[in-house]
């Protein structure tokens, strides 16, 4: 009965069907977009322990710049620290960019996704390495580590492991590559080690340096007090009475994507705005919960006088009853497959007005599919208990008309 309700009225069922799948569609792809966003920095194996440090100032405004000599006088005087580790953006701080060439295959193009690290990067920071060896890649000072997208850019038809490139007409021997596939706020194409940068290796007079720290959770407020004297012990600035209203705090790695500060290296996507991304999606779906219960209940007298012809016959509750959950059950899941094609079909275009790539990996991981499944039995039993709900307040007002119009 179920069925054959749906192809009897096909313009009822293609309204409900279709308006459910687009409000559907729309909150799936927002929260893919959201999930996307929360999960940025956590496939490293140390994330939970790892931190980036940040200075505040006496009115509180915090700055992720720090003088790169604060990482060495942390590893010798606080314990508690097991890992530092300084990264540098050379180009994204200034706006700037390099050329890089192949010269061997006259391949040139001008690039900013430069990085500088201690070579100790990948202690901290275990990425997947399609080539090399990630305890040695950074150990030359000549050498330098790529994404995959750019050795696909710069070595189309070769290995290249070994080869020459020219960054800003230095040369460097490729040690590594690895796949850049994953979130983090750590994206780059070229990876240097600071050791072919010996400026940046130790001062106080600036603040290029954006510090990485491994520790226990547990130590991190005794770390935090020990972060400032650090400073004023070996900084000798003159202006050591002006410090004393600064001071350091930790950031945990999985909140740097998500939390604006006052100002950063990176752009984040604060919580605010994912919180307001979520209240978006709530929305869409409501109204199009609204729309899907108003277009079934509009059907009531139609459908009570079946079930009342239906009773006559025999029928008992639960046969009526099973009638009108099947239908519901055939309609979500039409909706539910159409909802899948659209969001999958919309994905690249909606990727690109987010400037956030999403994959159809991303868009049916197991988290977003957990939450589709219990979203949609959730709205299963919401829309029938309204459903019901209505058509018991219109039996009760108007049973008796229904009734005398089936005899008549």
């Amino acid at each position: 009965m179920g069925w054959r309700n749906l192809v009897k009225r096909k313009l009822y069922a293609s309204l409900e069907i279709g308006g459910l799948a687009l409000g559907l569609s729309c909150t799936l792809l927002i929260v893919a977009y959201y999930v996307n966003e929360i999960g940025y920095d956590q496939s490293f194996s140390k994330s939970n322990k790892t931190y980036r440090i940040l200075h505040v100032n006496a009115e509180g405004n915090r700055y992720s710049g720090l003088p790169s000599a604060l990482a060495h006088h942390i590893r010798e005087e606080v314990p508690q620290v097991k890992q530092v580790v300084n990264v540098f953006w050379p180009l994204t701080m200034f706006s700037q960019t390099t050329l890089v060439e192949n010269r061997d295959a006259d391949i040139r193009f001008y690039e900013d996704q430069l990085l500088v690290v201690d070579t100790t990067f990948f202690d901290l920071f275990d990425f997947y390495f399609i080539s090399g060896n990630p305890k040695t890649a950074l150990r030359a000072k000549e050498s330098i580590v790529i994404s995959k997208t750019m050795a696909e850019k710069y070595f189309p038809d070769s290995s290249p492991m070994g080869k020459v490139l020219l960054v800003g007409n230095v040369e460097t021997v490729v040690t590594g590559v690895i796949d850049e596939d994953i979130k983090t706020h750590l994206t780059f194409g070229f990876l240097r080690p600071v050791t072919a940068y010996p400026h940046l290796i130790y001062t106080w007079e600036q603040t290029l340096a954006f510090s990485y720290i491994e520790v226990e959770e547990a130590d991190v407020p005794n770390v935090t007090a020990q972060l400032y004297p650090v400073v004023l012990a070996h900084s000798k600035t003159a202006n050591a009475k002006y410090l004393e209203g600064f001071h350091h705090t930790l950031q945990p790695l999985k909140d740097i994507h998500t939390t604006a500060i006052d100002w950063d290296v990176i752009t984040p996507t604060s919580h605010e705005q994912l919180v307001m991304v979520l209240v978006i999606a709530l929305f869409i779906l409501v109204i199009a919960i609204v729309n899907f219960i108003n277009l079934t209940t509009s059907r009531f007298t139609e459908r009570m006088q079946a079930m009342g012809i239906n009773s006559i016959f025999g029928a008992t509750g639960t046969n009526l009853t099973s009638h009108v959950v099947l239908e519901f059950v055939i309609t979500l899941g039409f909706a539910s497959l159409l909802c899948i094609a659209i969001s999958v079909s919309v994905l690249p275009f909606f990727s690109e007005l987010i400037g956030t790539r999403l994959t159809a990996g991303d868009l049916l991981s197991p988290t977003i599919i957990f939450i589709f499944i219990i979203g949609i039995y959730e709205l299963r039993k919401f829309s029938l208990h309204l459903s019901f709900s209505a058509a018991t307040f219109y039996f009760g007002w108007f049973s008796f008309f229904i009734l005398l119009s089936i005899v008549v």
